[in-house]
């Protein structure tokens, strides 16, 4: 999987609660610019709390994945990525990061 650039990376899951960000949240941006749109692309990556960010169809442009310190410390960070589009969020209850994807490997190679 390695030669046919099936695997990209490997990567560290960290614990965000463990490292002083329990708060994580959903936000879905809409912009009245192109989707996607490099300038937005930008900004929203410039934002460290951000993990990550999709561009999608449907009512939003964008889906970004963001975590804080606290509530207000959430409120900062919308009101960072509020400038550049309306913001529909929700907060994260519980999670499970799976981490893997449905692969069926032929093992009669």
């Amino acid at each position: 999987m390695h030669t046919e650039k099936i695997i990209t990376g490997y990567r560290a899951t960290v614990d965000h609660a463990k490292v002083g960000y329990p708060i994580r949240a959903l936000t879905y941006m809409y912009t009245s610019f192109n989707n996607p749109d490099q300038y937005i692309l930008g900004e929203i990556d410039a934002i460290p709390e951000v993990l990550w960010r999709w561009s999608i169809t449907g009512d939003s442009d964008y889906c970004i994945e963001v975590v804080a310190r606290s509530i207000e410390d959430l409120g900062r960070v919308l009101t960072e990525l509020a400038k550049l589009g309306k913001l529909s969020t929700c907060v994260a209850l519980t999670w499970r990061d799976k981490g893997t994807i449905p692969i069926e490997v032929d093992d009669s190679e």
